[in-house]
């Protein structure tokens, strides 16, 4: 029978390939990448997004060998290039080395990345011999080479082209690529309109999760590897508290996808730095509010150096780091985090969470292996060589088998656990064991518990303790710092409405009755069947029809089950009246959210976060011939262009003013020296009749800086371009 197969599909095989001479040989398979058929090289992948060999082996096609770099390594905060696994896939599947095609600085950056990831660190001493113990090695029992796994081809200078047996790949700008064989064009990529694959916002499970006190839920659990399962990833709750352990790309709508409130995630780990379990760290440190991230020094550090290669600039600004290495205890709520060393190629942390129950009084115990190789015959043979002692010995042979959970990879590759290991475990471990890090294969893993993506495990559950409503008010950005016996009364006077996923919470023309912060689940703000924002927990709404006695503009239909605060008409207008600081915030969103929700740089941004930046924003208008900022003066604000335009003027060597730029809607200019402390590098002249501008105050602009990274990462990217073309000019 078998064999049988394996003929039918050969002759598959033979008719797709008939097929595919006659199509066109350019297929576009994600927003952000294309491959071109050629005869002589099989697929040119053109653009390497994360997990994209989950693409080639989902369809049991072969991983391209021949890679060329798309323009940007990096779209809206968000990782676009991952070179680590398609050289993986190459070397250790297919056998063979692949070729990666760019610029001379594009491949100085895919060197740093490579080396980190598959050599680790040059300064991680401790575990060393470990690590070179544990590495792939050369047929002739050397160590492996970068240049073994990967050749590193760049266009050359002259003619922008690379040549590689018949085929050429040729640059016509930058970004843009022909690719030709046997003097005959295949086809054109262009790279600069690539994008990212996109995920409603709107989606949400329709029953969000409630955190338990202690325990986990699982984002992902398979390997970079298995084209049907998401990479391992999984929040770990304490205290009703998330960290998310080595997150996933675009984490926080896979988040969202389970029920979970990113506000209620407020950290993560990084267990190591290979792509399968660092690619969404970027993009979960960009994110519109600041989160911690925890981890070793020596993971940090190489961690950055990759982030650095990938994404243009040290984003360690934009992070709060908590750093936990081998042998540290971390104290988190009722929890101690204990980390140590994991056995991997490169420096790998793993930890055990003690949580103390104060209700109970209990105990209870979380362990994760991280990616590691429970190997006893390797493990054995390294003691044996005097590789390690006798306490790391039983520190590899042990680890958490006394848990009331053990997470643990079986990832079966030779720097993993191999799934027979887990059959010699007593039956009482085995109990308590849940497998991650698996691949496609099920059948070995037969009486193993393998994680579920989207399961909780609660060890304890939550406390229904009674809802601290002051606490959820006092969140918001409306009522934050609000006069604290004022905050409890008004706090007293709300009630908590449930609402079920469908329904309609105000509609559109009634009239208002009420204001409301949402404590619990996901709605989506609709007018005349259009979604104009997503709302979640600690965004607020209602607040217009109250302060303008008009009609509802715009229905909140819920996109999940949940609750919210609701304050009565009343209630909420004594408390305007009341309280001048609240009085002016509401003024203040009413008057410039409509313009910053419109803005294209600003997309992604939370309700309550755009809130927090028309607070701060002043609106000024402006006449043709103002002039908004001098060249050569302290800058002291920031402006954005709501309407209108303006001419961009700078001193040339013989002192003559030149337009080097044009400014219209949804511009910004004054970031530059606000952000690096220098002079204004150039004047800014309104050149239509009338423009209405947001400007910022410097002291707000940092504030906003801080607490929203991906607003200072954004700007700072346009302040390094613009700094740059600004040398360049005076060169």
């Amino acid at each position: 029978m078998a064999k049988g197969i394996l003929i039918l599909a050969a002759a598959y095989d033979c008719i797709i390939m008939k097929v595919m001479s006659f199509r066109n040989p350019i297929e576009q398979l994600q927003p952000n990448c294309a491959v071109v058929s050629t005869k002589r090289h099989g697929e040119i992948l053109i653009g390497c997004p994360p997990e994209i060999i989950k693409w080639f082996l989902g369809r049991g096609r072969p991983i391209p060998s021949l890679i060329v770099m798309p323009r940007d390594f990096l779209i809206d905060n968000t990782l676009n290039v991952e070179p680590e696994f398609p050289v993986y896939g190459n070397f250790f599947l297919q056998k063979r080395k692949a070729t990666i095609i760019g610029t001379g600085e594009q491949l100085r950056r895919i060197r740093t990345v490579l080396r980190e990831s598959f050599f680790g660190p040059k300064e991680a001493e401790a575990g060393k011999r470990e690590r070179e113990f544990l590495r792939s090695r050369r047929e002739d029992g050397k160590a492996l080479r970068l240049e073994d796994l990967v050749n590193l081809l760049p266009f050359s200078r002259d003619q922008k082209s690379v040549e590689i047996n018949g085929v050429t790949i040729r640059t016509t700008a930058v970004g843009c690529f022909e690719i030709w064989e046997q003097g005959r064009l295949l086809g054109e990529v262009d790279t600069t309109g690539f994008s990212l694959p996109t995920h409603p916002p709107y989606l949400f499970k329709e029953k969000p999760l409630r955190p338990p006190a202690f325990g986990v839920s699982f984002v992902g659990a398979g390997t970079g590897f298995n084209p049907f399962r998401r990479t391992t990833s999984f929040v770990l709750w304490i205290d009703g508290r998330g960290i998310l352990v080595d997150p996933v790309m675009d984490p926080w709508a896979e988040l969202n996808k389970l029920g979970i409130e990113d506000l209620d995630v407020p950290s993560v780990l990084l267990t190591h730095c290979h792509a399968d379990h660092d690619a969404g760290m970027i993009r979960a440190v960009l994110h519109q509010r600041r989160i911690r991230v925890m981890t070793s020094h020596v993971v940090f550090e190489s961690f950055l150096r990759k982030a650095r290669a990938l994404a243009g600039c040290d984003i360690r600004e934009y992070l709060d780091f908590v750093e936990i290495n081998p042998g540290d205890t971390l104290e988190v709520g009722n929890a101690s985090i204990l980390v140590s060393s994991a056995f991997h190629s490169i420096p790998t942390i793993r930890f055990e969470v003690v949580f103390r129950d104060r209700r109970s009084k209990r105990r209870m115990r979380i362990a994760y292996s991280a990616d590691t190789c429970l190997d006893r015959t390797k493990i054995e043979t390294m003691y044996q060589r005097g590789v390690i002692d006798k306490k790391r010995l039983n520190e590899l042979l042990y680890f958490g088998l006394d848990a009331d959970l053990l997470i643990h990879e079986a990832g079966r590759e030779a720097i993993h656990t191999p799934v027979e290991e887990f059959r010699h475990l007593p039956e009482r471990v085995r109990k308590r064991l849940i497998l991650v890090h698996t691949g496609d294969d099920r059948g070995d893993l037969e009486g193993l518990r393998v994680a579920q993506e989207g399961e909780t495990v609660e060890l304890i559950s939550s406390s229904r303790s009674p809802l601290d409503k002051a606490k959820l008010i006092a969140v918001n950005s409306i009522f934050k710092e609000m006069d604290r016996e004022i905050l409890s009364r008004v706090a007293e006077r709300s009630v908590l409405i449930p609402f079920r996923a469908g329904q309609k919470i105000v509609s559109q023309g009634e009239e208002g009755d009420r204001f409301y912060v949402i404590t619990l689940g996901k709605a989506k703000v609709v007018d005349d069947d259009s979604i104009k924002a997503v709302l979640g927990k600690g965004d607020y709404f209602g607040e217009i029809s109250l302060l303008s006695g008009k009609p509802r503009n715009a229905t909140v239909q819920a996109i999940s089950n949940g609750s919210a605060l609701a304050l009565d008409r009343n209630t909420f207008l004594d408390l305007v009246r009341k309280d001048p600081t609240v009085n002016k915030r509401l003024q203040d969103v009413l008057r410039v959210r409509p313009v910053v929700s419109q803005l294209t740089f600003l997309k992604g941004l939370s309700s309550d976060q755009l809130a927090r930046l028309s607070i701060r924003f002043i609106t000024c208008k402006r006449r043709k011939g103002d002039r908004v900022v001098e060249e050569g003066e302290k800058g002291d604000a920031f402006f954005v262009i709501a309407s209108g335009e303006a001419a961009v003027r700078v001193t040339g060597r013989q002192g003559r003013k030149r337009i080097v730029a044009k400014l219209g809607p949804g511009d910004v200019f004054g970031e530059m020296a606000l952000l690096r402390n220098i002079p204004r590098t150039a004047t800014v002249e309104i050149t239509s009749d009338s423009a209405e501008l947001l400007q910022l105050k410097e002291k707000d602009f940092h504030a906003l800086m801080e607490l929203i990274p991906s607003l200072n990462f954004y700007l700072n990217r346009i302040s390094s371009e613009r700094l740059r073309k600004h040398r360049r000019r005076n060169q």
